[in-house]
């Protein structure tokens, strides 16, 4: 059954050039794709009269329809960690992280936590992400079986760590590894939904034998990575001490192959030039998390640099640095980094964050052809439904979080629905 969604429709194809449909409408095929969309006119209105006995018009003219929003960072262990003050980044996972993570593994909280980790995504809008486990093996496998369940779209990883820097318990280094190999056989590719990244905490938990493997494995598999990097000056000073060969902490990660245009790097703040390069070079993708940035004091990635170097950019909450999982707030805390339009934000929010997951040629957009991964929101209070494009895109940016939120759909299935 075709399913016809009336609506103001944007979608953000281009960082610069936002699609904005005033009187539009969303086609979307029974398995989930989209088959059409764009302006409504009589010509549509006379084309699906025709098979509204085969289809479904819903009306939802006094809302708007956008691409599901990307989140390419976040914790899922860090839910509860949202808001809790630490000095340092360091302080911080000390202090909260590292019982946290301890924590999760309890039987009676990890079913009811990870499906509030989801709910909270779902609700907030968020259709796909990119996901930090613990260093559980149990935990991770519960996350992807409850993703199954609900239908999300995500990749999960479990926390590779083998080296002790902190009070963090760390794995052997093969059993890191085969824990890891174990869970990517598993999951990786499941429903097409499904994906699994090989997730170094970052330099000073990991070894080199360690980062090693992982590029040798994840080279020969095409499997996704997905790590920290240059955070704060302290954690690159660390880096440094730890790892005195290399000259900088990402060229530490690109000789040890972990770099390559299925690597998601989260932060990439604190880098040298020749930094910008090996990035670039390897085709490598940041994950820009300013609300965690600005909540921990880490600094302010050069996103400008990034472009000008061709690196992709998504969006990352970052929960629970992050204080929320609303990728409006992100997109708002982006804007006062750096003086971003709207357009250029949810592009970053919607189609980048695709591309940064090499997922651009499925999601990200709302194009015919595409899975339908889609939000409905509601205006935020006192903008006019009939408000310019920048106008809206401003409002939800800066007045918007997940009372806005509607209704959040994944392949076609409505996967979320507010009650009140």
């Amino acid at each position: 059954m075709v399913k016809i969604y009336r609506a103001r429709i944007f979608s953000f194809p281009d960082p610069e050039f936002p699609q904005d449909y005033k009187d539009g409408f969303l086609a979307v095929s029974q398995e989930g794709q989209i088959i059409d969309y764009g302006k409504w006119d009589r010509n549509k209105e006379k084309h699906y009269k025709k098979i509204a006995k085969q289809g479904k018009i819903l009306d939802k003219r006094n809302l708007a329809i956008l691409p599901g929003l990307i989140d390419v960072h976040l914790h899922l262990p860090q839910l509860f960690l949202r808001g809790h003050y630490g000095k340092t980044l360091l302080d911080w996972l000390n202090k909260y992280v590292i019982p946290a993570e301890s924590s999760i593994t309890h039987p009676e909280k990890l079913e009811s936590n990870i499906k509030t980790f989801f709910y909270e995504m779902l609700r907030n809008g968020t259709t796909t992400s990119l996901i930090f486990s613990s260093s559980s093996k149990t935990v991770t496998d519960q996350a992807f079986s409850i993703a199954r369940q609900l239908s999300v779209r995500a990749i999960i990883g479990k926390a590779m760590m083998d080296k002790k820097s902190s009070e963090m318990e760390v794995d052997s280094t093969e059993k890191s590894l085969s824990e890891s190999i174990d869970l990517y056989e598993k999951w990786n590719g499941v429903n097409n939904l499904l994906y699994y990244a090989f997730s170094p905490r970052f330099a000073p938990a990991t070894s080199e034998k360690l980062l090693k493997s992982v590029g040798k494995y994840c080279t020969k598999h095409s499997a996704y990575v997905h790590t920290h990097l240059a955070e704060t000056k302290e954690e690159v000073k660390l880096t440094r001490k730890l790892f005195p060969k290399y000259k900088t902490y990402t060229e530490l990660y690109y000789k040890t192959g972990i770099l390559s245009p299925k690597t998601i790097i989260a932060h990439a703040i604190h880098l040298q030039e020749s930094e910008y390069e090996l990035l670039s070079k390897t085709q490598s993708k940041v994950a820009h998390c300013p609300s965690s940035n600005f909540f921990l004091h880490s600094g302010h990635a050069n996103t400008a640099k990034m472009e000008k170097y061709n690196i992709t950019i998504g969006l990352g909450t970052d929960v629970g640095g992050g204080p929320s999982f609303s990728l409006f707030s992100v997109m708002r805390d982006a804007y006062y980094v750096r003086h971003m339009p709207p357009s250029r934000a949810f592009y970053y929010a919607t189609l980048g964050g695709a591309k940064a997951l090499s997922l651009d040629d499925r999601i990200g957009s709302l194009e015919i052809g595409k899975e339908a991964d889609f939000i409905v929101v509601d205006y935020p209070h006192g903008c006019p439904k009939t408000a310019s494009t920048e106008r809206v895109m401003a409002q939800l940016i800066f007045r918007g979080d997940d009372r806005l939120i509607k209704e959040t759909y994944v392949r076609g299935k409505r996967i979320y629905k507010k009650t009140s």
